[in-house]
Formats: C-alpha cells, sequence, structure tokens
C-alpha cells in the first residue's frame, strides 16, 4: 500500500523560528549554568587517621616533620585557608541574587563600586561575530536548517542531528 511521504519529510525538514530559537538557546544556557550547583558532598566527612587512603594502601606510614622555618606554619594556615575558599566557592549568580535580595531587604546597604558594575556596558562590536562549531568549537561554517546552530564538518552535522539538533525545543 502507497503512503504520503510529503507530510514525513517535511516534520524532518522543519524550521523553527527565531522565539523558538531564543528559547532554546535560554534553556541550553539554564541547563549548563545548573549542571553540577551543589554543595562540596564530602564536606564534612571526618577522615579516621588510622584508615588508610586509596592512594596509601600498600605505602608504610610516614611521621612529618615539623616546620624547621618560621614562615613554613603561615604557609600551611595559608595553603589551608586557599583550600577551604575554593572548596566553598560560589558562582557569580548566586552572590548577584545574595546581593540583590539583602538590597531589597536593606536598601541603604551597598557595596561601594557595585553600581558601576551594574551600569558598565561595553559599546557595540565592529567586527562581525565569530561564529563556531557547536560540537567541536572549530570555525563553524555551516548552519542546521533545523535550529541554526553552526556546524563545521559532516562529522560535526551528524554529531549534531543525533545528539543536539532541537533537544532543549519541547
Amino acid at each position: 500500500m502507497r503512503s504520503a511521504t510529503r507530510g514525513q519529510r517535511d516534520e524532518k525538514t522543519r524550521v523553527v523560528d527565531a522565539s523558538v530559537r531564543f528559547m532554546r538557546q535560554k534553556r541550553q544556557r539554564d541547563a549548563l549554568e545548573n549542571d553540577n550547583f551543589h554543595e562540596d558532598p564530602h564536606a564534612n566527612i571526618v577522615l579516621q587517621k588510622n584508615v588508610p587512603k586509596f592512594e596509601e594502601e600498600d605505602m608504610p606510614a610516614v611521621k612529618r616533620r615539623k616546620p624547621s622555618t618560621p614562615g613554613a606554619k603561615t604557609e600551611l594556615g595559608r595553603r589551608k585557608k586557599l583550600e577551604s575558599k575554593l572548596r566553598f566557592r560560589r558562582k557569580f549568580t548566586a552572590l548577584h541574587e545574595e546581593y540583590n535580595q539583602s538590597k531589597i531587604n536593606d536598601p541603604e546597604a551597598s557595596i561601594k563600586g557595585y553600581q558601576a558594575y551594574e551600569e558598565a556596558a561595553a559599546p557595540p562590536s565592529t567586527v562581525p561575530p565569530r561564529k563556531f562549531c557547536g560540537v567541536c568549537g572549530c570555525f563553524g561554517g555551516y548552519t542546521c536548517i533545523r535550529c541554526g546552530t553552526r556546524f563545521c564538518s559532516i562529522e560535526c552535522r551528524e554529531v549534531h542531528n543525533d545528539t543536539r539538533c532541537l533537544k532543549w525545543t519541547c
């Protein structure tokens, strides 16, 4: 029995408009922002000294020497302080939202120089925007017909069609 293939072909090469493309990009950015945005799950774990670590399974226990120089102890303190800062750092968006909430609660509280950050703007660029491949990051010379994402080669187009194309539109 024969069937019409025109509808199937149109659905396969469906072109989305600019508003759908914008929403797709927004969803993709939000997914990237929310990716791995959580507290360190191992932050509160207390290790026992007699339990060997994975790297030290067959190695004999080595006693640490006390620092011989007077500045070595402060260097160790600086290193631990830096490690704790890196472990508990927050993203800029979280800090920005926290500041906005404190500004709503107490309008007189302001951080010096923050208003300059909010009002900062750059002039428009005089050169055209650079277009990169959505798969590998090389210069993208071609554009997807359906979603408008750029790609550089047939291999990247196939990867895009299999895994990325119109993924964020539903």
